[in-house]
Parts: C-alpha cells; structure tokens; sequence
C-alpha cells in the first residue's frame, strides 16, 4: 500500500541527484572537534556510592 503511495508521488517528478557534501555531517564533525556538549562530570550519576542523600529520603 505504501509502495504505491510513493510510487504515486514520484511517478511524474524529477529526481535530482546531488553528489555534494552534506552541511549537516560537516556541522556534527566540526562540533566533535570542537569538544561541544555536556562536561563529563554532568553525564555522570552524583550518588554512586549508594549512601542516601538527607535530600532524598529513602521510599519505605
């Protein structure tokens, strides 16, 4: 049912094929060397340890 949907859709259009490069690939590249995102230290759980916070009460 989709195939002919799309088949439908491009029966009558051109179909361009470009062999250029993408923006959006250069931009994640760019932003990987760049080092953007979140620090590390944010990633990270805070209560590793397993000891409960006085903020956090433990669920009875």
């Amino acid at each position: 049912m989709t195939l002919a949907a799309v088949d439908r859709l491009v029966h009558h259009s051109t179909i361009f094929e470009m062999n250029v490069e993408s923006y959006r690939r250069r931009a994640a590249i760019e932003r990987k060397q760049v080092g953007a995102g979140r620090p590390a230290s944010y990633a990270t759980p805070k209560n590793v340890g397993g000891s409960q916070s006085s903020e956090h009460p433990p669920v009875a």
